[in-house]
């Protein structure tokens, strides 16, 4: 026998027995379904502080707790993941520590594939500094430093040095370390400048902003050096305690060296050239009544003359010791003090209008009255007993100023830390 198995809905039931569906107490059940797109964690920052209390550049970590998703930064715009959320269209794609400095604003947002871009998160750092006070006069002096070290720096020099160091350098520490002297320095300049300032905005100090004794404001014409400012540091010099004259191919000044050398006053010395696009000549126009600034590491320098230490009015137009570079050599004012300490005879001296090829082969021109193209030559001083190269601040051809050394070491270079 067949069987028939017949499927009947609920809806025929209802029709076959005369019943209508307004007056049926059946329902019809309706599934609506919803969608939720999730949102992608917010970035965050460690450290989370934003406002630090020491030098920078500070190094800050990104992350965010969605897992795999990408991170867009940026210091200069707002930062927009690309369309398949896998990296940019506006800033970079975060993959290590992003270096800030002072009146950077980070950004940055986090995206990932199927969910909805976080919000951008923004932080505003800051780097302030507290700085001591100078107990005597900030004025030029003659000869070596009549003033003190700003309060906390200390000087100490090692018996074993040579007397042109060891009574000339101050606001520093340096001992002999085998072959070579070593130069440590907070680099407090001991004068006054208008980088002594714990916050510079649009080009200004405010006053509350000023350290009380050691603010003064840049000379006339002059402007801020952006938002740098002045900041502790760690300089550590390794410096060939006897010189010797490079052969071949010379050492660039210019080949990333923290600084090139160091001044008697225990400040960093910077090359003949400033950071692209820049130009030193116009970036002298940034230097305080001193003639230094920092840089966007606090770090303050000197790449043409160190007034601080030039006899009073002459913007370093004399024969006194400012400083020794980087390969051991001593460098001087304008002048040579024709082995006396009368400045009656000091010798004017006339600097090389030619630039350096490079090569130790290259440098001529040198004289008891003449330089060659890294300011340099080789007589006897009132340091230097025997006839020894040294340098002289001059018209450098690069730079078209005035500064304390050329474009390379005439003698084998050290190292620097900070």
């Amino acid at each position: 026998m067949k069987t028939t198995i017949l499927a009947i809905t609920a809806m025929a039931i209802l029709a076959i027995s005369g019943c209508s569906s307004s007056d049926s107490t059946a329902t019809t059940n309706t599934t609506t379904t919803s969608t939720t797109t999730t949102t992608t964690s917010t970035p965050t920052y460690t450290p989370s502080v934003s406002a630090f209390s020491t030098a920078g550049p500070h190094n800050i970590t990104i992350s965010t707790t969605t897992s795999g998703a990408a991170i867009c930064y940026s210091t200069s715009a707002t930062p927009v993941c690309n369309a398949a959320k896998t990296g940019c269209t506006t800033g970079t794609l975060y993959s290590a520590a992003v270096s800030v400095s002072n009146a950077t604003n980070l950004r940055a947002i986090a995206c990932k594939s199927g969910n909805n871009d976080s919000s951008v998160k923004t932080v505003t750092y800051s780097m302030s500094q507290t700085y001591g006070t100078l107990s005597a006069s900030v004025t030029p002096t003659s000869a070596t430093l009549g003033a003190t070290c700003i309060d906390s720096v200390n000087t100490t020099m090692d018996a074993a040095l040579p007397a042109a160091i060891r009574d000339n350098f101050k606001c520093q520490t340096a001992y002999v370390n085998g072959a070579n002297n070593v130069f440590k320095s907070v680099n407090m300049p001991n004068h006054v400048s208008f980088y002594y300032c714990s916050l510079i905005s649009a080009g200004a100090c405010a006053v509350d902003k000023r350290n009380a004794t050691l603010w003064a404001a840049l000379p006339s014409g002059n402007t801020s050096a952006g938002t740098n400012t002045i900041f502790v540091q760690n300089l550590e010099f390794t410096i060939p305690a006897t010189p010797t004259l490079k052969t071949g191919t010379l050492t660039g000044t210019q080949n990333g060296y923290v600084a090139v050398g160091v001044t008697v006053n225990g400040l960093a010395i910077f090359n003949n050239a400033a950071a692209p696009p820049d130009t030193l000549a116009a970036e002298a126009a940034t230097f305080d009544g001193f003639d230094g600034h920092p840089q966007n590491a606090g770090v303050y320098h000197h790449h043409a003359g160190v007034r601080k230490v030039g006899a009073s009015g002459t913007d370093n137009n004399d024969a006194n010791l400012i400083g020794i570079a980087l390969d051991g050599y001593l460098i001087y004012g304008k002048k040579c003090d024709n082995a006396t300490a009368t400045t009656a005879d000091d010798i004017t001296l006339t600097a090389s209008t030619g630039t350096s090829d490079g090569s130790a082969a290259g440098i001529t021109g040198a004289s008891a009255t003449t330089l060659d193209q890294l300011h340099g030559h080789t007589t006897t001083t009132r340091h230097l007993g025997t006839a020894t190269y040294h340098y002289h601040m001059a018209l450098d051809p690069t730079a078209t100023i005035d500064t304390l050394l050329g474009s390379y070491f005439r003698g084998v270079a050290g190292t620097i830390t900070n």
